[in-house]
């Protein structure tokens, strides 16, 4: 299928074609993120995974299982080439959760937690090893 690239009244990406235009394996056309044709050389180079190198900063990945707009298999690749550098990652899905649900205040603390906790694992805060092993979202 060819790239479908399509704005809404104002000119902005309208997120609902780009998600139904996604390809089978997940990634999303090259026309919908640089808004013109484009060769797959070009989809390549802006690949968030083609510009990963071993000094990647620590990174922590937050996913929706349900998230329409980019699909989870697009973290899990990103977290494998983390992983494959050797660079610290963890990759927290939420289950049935959509694109933007940590702007939901029901998950606010859950994220904010996950993030607190990421970061003091690697800025090794050993004070923290207990309340890190037993770390669980939702209780």
């Amino acid at each position: 299928d060819p790239p479908l690239h399509v704005t809404d009244h104002d000119g902005l990406p309208d997120l609902e074609a780009i998600a139904a235009g996604q390809r089978p394996d997940g990634r999303l056309p090259g026309i919908d993120l640089l808004g013109r044709p484009c060769t797959e050389r070009e989809v390549v180079s802006i690949s968030p995974v083609e510009l990963l190198a071993a000094d990647f900063p620590p990174t922590l990945l937050v996913h929706g299982t349900n998230d329409k707009l980019i699909a989870p298999v697009n973290s899990q690749r990103f977290a494998e080439a983390l992983r494959s550098l050797d660079v610290v990652c963890q990759l927290s899905t939420f289950v049935g959760c959509t694109h933007e649900f940590d702007n939901a205040p029901s998950y606010t603390e859950a994220v904010t937690t996950l993030i607190d906790v990421f970061l003091r694992r690697v800025h090794e805060d050993f004070e923290l090893a207990a309340e890190i092993k037993d770390f669980v979202p939702f209780p």
